[in-house]
């Protein structure tokens, strides 16, 4: 299990160099920036597509980062890959793998918790970190990486999307001509917004 996590995180950190940078997001607590959010994607051949997102942000005695990569083949997920880091020491990493046609095994490695892993016997050809990237039109739900589950979506009003999480909270997407331009979610129990910057990098 070890080495299956070292083993992606070193694919991912060796191939970031080839990663084009699509928008930024300056993550905004009580009206302070805290934080940005980069989103990145690499087109590669036969079909092959990586979508990334990597968060910063530093509050008084509370640092971190997250990292999120998908890989896509042909439309579907092939494998992804989240860590999270705070003041300085891997909170948590995450691992979703397919292993056959419409089947996956996620593997998590939590700071303070037993290494765990489960089967999801279902196709996904959305996730959070896609959410980033195009407005879920028609889509009813989405993979949570960090969670390991699926996620139902439903549309609110007129570009804006509300996402059940499995730990119960919700988190709120909205589009403006199908890019995403602000996420409400939840960090440590307070309420934040991801915001995107006007001009794409």
């Amino acid at each position: 299990m070890k080495h299956l996590l070292l083993t992606i995180s070193l694919t991912l950190s060796t191939s970031f160099s080839a990663f084009a940078q699509l928008a930024t997001f300056d993550v905004v607590m009580a009206g302070h920036t805290i934080g940005s959010v980069k989103v990145l994607q690499h087109d590669g051949a036969e079909r092959l597509l990586r979508k990334r997102i990597e968060a910063e942000f530093s509050v008084p005695f509370y640092t971190g980062s997250f990292v999120s990569e998908n890989r896509f083949e042909n439309g579907a997920l092939h494998s992804s890959s989240t860590e999270q880091i705070v003041n300085g020491k891997r909170r948590e990493h995450t691992v979703t793998t397919r292993v056959a046609s419409q089947h996956y095994r996620f593997d998590l490695a939590e700071k303070s918790a037993p290494a765990s892993k489960r089967d999801i016997a279902e196709p996904i050809a959305y996730t959070i970190t896609g959410l980033y990237y195009q407005e879920p039109t028609q889509v009813q739900a989405v993979y949570s990486e960090k969670f390991g589950a699926m996620c139902r979506i439903r549309k609110i009003e007129n570009g804006s999307y509300v996402v059940q999480l499995p730990n119960g909270k919700e988190s709120v997407y909205s589009y403006r001509d199908g890019e995403c331009v602000r996420i409400v979610t939840e960090l440590g129990g307070v309420r934040l917004s991801i915001v995107r910057k006007q001009r794409n990098l």
